[in-house]
């Protein structure tokens, strides 16, 4: 599994073979741990039907968004393209 995020919101993902290489965003000096969210399978939600996420932390690529915004946009992740779709 592979995703582009900012904070926990996901701008892109992927699985498998299909997925977009989004390491041309980043330099090798980018490489720091980052959090990975998943729903609890042994418990996967609390008495009020809210999913029980864990977060942990594993080495990624992450850097803060200013750094990388023009990149985003060349991808085609620009303001105009989300407006569109949400």
């Amino acid at each position: 599994m592979i995703d582009l995020s900012v904070g926990r919101l996901e701008i892109d993902w992927g699985k498998n073979f299909g997925f977009r290489d989004h390491s041309p965003l980043f330099q090798t000096t980018d490489l720091t741990e980052v959090p990975y969210y998943y729903v609890d399978e042994d418990d996967p939600q609390d008495d009020d039907g809210n999913y029980n996420v864990i977060t942990e932390y594993k080495t990624g690529l992450s850097k803060p968004l200013s750094k990388v915004l023009d990149r985003v946009d060349l991808l085609g992740h620009t303001l105009k393209y989300a407006r569109r779709e949400f």
